[in-house]
């Protein structure tokens, strides 16, 4: 019952499209896993797919507040942040987030097609 058990939990879960079971067991590896940014940004996926866009918010601030993020952690949690916003209908919002990513890092998974789309 350690952290990176729930997280490997999660996975197992979110892999099977289990996202609300998933959810939990990623909310109990963000206490403190090895794979806290991971475990964050799988919650936030989750909550996405299940339309709980106001908990994938909370999920990705509380992410982006952590101090020993790396930099495509960061970025990794942005772009998810992004698609929250697409999700629920905040274009606006969306296209700054990933635009900012842009700035960082222009080869970044899709984020240049992300910005053609909503531009």
């Amino acid at each position: 019952d350690t952290p990176d058990f729930h997280y490997n939990l999660g996975l197992a879960f979110m892999q099977s499209g289990e996202y609300e079971p998933a959810c939990d067991e990623f909310t109990k590896a963000t206490d403190s896993s090895a794979h806290r940014a991971d475990a964050y940004r799988c919650l936030i996926v989750c909550c996405r797919q299940l339309g709980r866009y106001e908990d994938a918010e909370k999920a990705a601030d509380a992410a982006l507040k952590l101090k020993d993020l790396s930099d495509g952690d960061r970025l990794a949690l942005l772009f998810e942040q992004a698609l929250v916003s697409k999700s629920r209908g905040d274009r606006k919002r969306a296209l700054a987030i990933f635009k900012k990513i842009y700035e960082q890092d222009k080869n970044f998974k899709s984020v240049m097609r992300e910005i053609k789309e909503l531009s």
